[in-house]
């Protein structure tokens, strides 16, 4: 069922939409979860820098240019111009694969303290898997969702969102490689055992895709601590894995932390820098 633009986006249609994205990509690609993160983080990314630049030039007023607008201090994640959700799908359907590549690429160099090497586990211009045809399908699909604003759609149900696509997707496929998915429900009771205090570090040395982490940020936030003073820490072996951390970090910590982009850090290999005053594990 498609989702207009003045329909509300209730957690509910917003999952439902996901998992029939998930059947698109079916028999297409093996990693689907990790194609349908990328495509639900672009198109949430660019609508939300839609929605900044409109409220720069509100606040810019008489002196508003859209230069000015498009300033980094007045967005969370930069993305270029010409690299925008629009801008993909306007492309001609025969390009739209590279389209869709090179807008992943300039968004990572436009972010690289976030998204440097995210979007390497992807190639929507490989048409043996994604023919033209069936990439437009999908693209369209997520269109259908309307704007991903935060007037629509809050960080809490995006993270609620990621959360829950990720586990249907271990559901589905079981515990392998020694990899096991913690359940939200787990890392709430963690977090609220940990207590997070001002100025916490706390380090995950088996991450996942960051819900445990994300949730000490959380329950910090619902405790009125500081959390722009907190440090979160995590590592992954898993290269996926480690890219849905980025992005689920990404798209649900600027709300609750604004400064997370320079004070998270998600190493792929362990540094004996990264200490912490708290450490847990998912």
């Amino acid at each position: 069922m498609a989702t207009t633009e003045s329909a509300p986006l209730t957690l509910r249609r917003l999952e439902d939409h996901l998992w029939q994205a998930a059947d698109l990509f079916r028999n297409k690609v093996s990693n689907q979860k990790d194609y349908i993160l990328a495509l639900l983080f672009f198109k949430r990314g660019s609508d939300l820098y839609k929605e900044e630049t409109q409220r720069a030039l509100e606040q810019l007023g008489e002196a508003a240019t859209d230069e000015l607008a498009r300033d980094p201090a007045f967005h969370v994640l930069q993305v270029p111009a010409g690299h925008t959700w629009d801008d993909v799908r306007d492309t001609d359907e025969a390009l739209q694969g590279k389209a869709l590549n090179d807008a992943l690429a300039a968004i990572g160099r436009a972010n690289p303290k976030q998204l440097a090497g995210v979007f390497e586990r992807t190639d929507f211009n490989n048409k043996m898997a994604l023919p033209s045809d069936d990439l437009a399908r999908i693209v369209e699909h997520f269109h259908e969702l309307g704007p991903l604003d935060s007037t629509r759609v809050s960080t809490d149900m995006l993270g609620q969102a990621y959360e829950w696509l990720i586990a249907k997707f271990a559901a589905a496929s079981g515990k392998g490689g020694g990899e096991f998915y913690t359940p939200a429900e787990v890392g709430k009771l963690m977090s609220g055992l940990l207590e997070p205090q001002t100025a916490d570090r706390i380090y995950d040395p088996t991450c996942g895709s960051g819900g445990l982490l994300l949730q000490c940020l959380a329950r910090a936030a619902a405790q009125g601590v500081n959390v722009r003073s907190l440090f979160v820490y995590g590592q992954e072996l898993n290269p996926e894995t480690w890219a849905i951390a980025r992005m689920n970090c990404c798209s649900t910590a600027p709300a609750t932390r604004p400064r997370s982009s320079s004070a998270t850090r998600w190493p792929r290999r362990r540094s004996s820098r990264a200490r912490s005053s708290r450490r847990t594990t998912s």
